[in-house]
């Protein structure tokens, strides 16, 4: 999300909006964004001009922009919006926001917590001896299972796009306007946190690499971060699954990390 990174001067004036401001989302990047991560509900922020970078507000929390994990999410009301918007999209470019409530920002991946946000903390701090037992336990049919809730999900949806034959086993997204996953963004924030962990962790072999220089994830890392997007579908996108299915898809996890998966299912009462 394009931001202003020098704040101007937040003004409070009251936290409900006026019945002509839309109300959207925003979410904000601890790495940087904190500053307007922790403004005060209440607060007015201007950017003066209607110029970019513009403040930009999402009007559904499903195909929302997410930066990089961890976030802020606020719920926003449009103060000042920029004319002509010049796009297409459920999102508005504004000179000035409103903030109206700090969100648990879980609510990214739906309306109750489903343990996604565990699942990339987890990511962001997995060591090679874990990536390596994720690797070794998942289930040689965990992509079949994947694909399976990936059509019953667009098949709930409606999305009539989707081809019944087609495979989804490493599709992470399907486009924002979509909602991009059965855990919405969800599998592109793992896969970005694995990756980056991965450099970090393992530098010398974490990544293989296209003939034109792209790099992908290797073994161990590949099998890892997809035992993790398993994770995520098994707790947030658990309607899609059968309890066998998701206990498969879980199971890897739950053997690396049996506490935080014993959390997950506590609070998402998913045996």
């Amino acid at each position: 999300m394009v931001l202003r990174k020098i704040i101007q001067k937040l003004k409070p004036v009251g936290v409900g909006p006026s019945s002509a401001e839309p109300i959207g989302y925003m979410a904000f990047s601890h790495d940087t964004d904190r500053a307007l991560a922790e403004v005060k509900a209440g607060s007015v922020q201007d950017n003066g001009t209607d110029a970019p970078p513009w403040l930009v507000v999402d009007h559904n929390l499903a195909t929302i922009t997410i930066p990089k994990w961890p976030i802020t999410l606020w719920k926003v009301a449009v103060v000042t919006a920029i004319k002509p918007q010049g796009h297409v999209g459920n999102y508005t470019r504004c000179r000035a926001v409103r903030f109206l409530e700090k969100l648990p920002n879980y609510k990214v991946f739906g309306d109750t917590d489903s343990g996604i946000p565990d699942i990339i903390s987890f990511a962001q701090l997995m060591t090679l001896a874990q990536a390596q037992a994720l690797h070794e336990t998942r289930s040689g049919s965990a992509d079949i299972i994947r694909s399976k809730a990936w059509h019953r999900w667009a098949q709930a949806a409606r999305l009539t796009a989707i081809q019944p034959d087609e495979d989804f086993a490493n599709v992470l997204s399907i486009g924002r306007a979509y909602g991009d996953s059965p855990v919405r963004s969800g599998l592109l924030l793992l896969s970005r946190a694995v990756f980056d962990q991965a450099g970090q962790c393992d530098p010398d072999r974490a990544y293989a690499y296209e003939t034109d220089g792209t790099p992908y994830l290797s073994k161990p890392w590949d099998q890892a971060c997809a035992a993790l997007q398993d994770a995520a579908m098994a707790f947030g996108a658990s309607q899609y699954l059968t309890p066998q299915e998701a206990e498969q898809l879980s199971q890897p996890l739950a053997q690396v990390a049996p506490e935080l998966v014993a959390a997950i299912r506590a609070k998402t009462r998913n045996p």
